[in-house]
């Protein structure tokens, strides 16, 4: 289990950073002003995605932990 693990933000928090990084990485790539042969902008947009990918992966592990807790109260 990653160190993290035990060190994550709330689900909903997790879930706004990302929507809230994908749009930014939208309105980057849909803009007239980016340039793709760039090397700087590819590199800002992949940290951008990176970003959005850690986050919506950190969202996943949590719902799936908070709902492995809830059916375990459950039962």
């Amino acid at each position: 289990m990653p160190a993290r693990a035990n060190h994550h933000e709330k689900l909903e928090e997790h879930l706004n950073i990302a929507a809230r990084l994908s749009r930014a990485a939208w309105e980057l790539i849909a803009s007239n002003d980016f340039d793709a042969e760039d090397e700087r902008s590819l590199d800002a947009l992949k940290e951008l995605v990176s970003m959005v990918a850690d986050h919506a992966s950190a969202a996943r592990y949590v719902f799936y932990k908070e709902s492995a807790a809830r059916m375990k109260a459950e039962a």
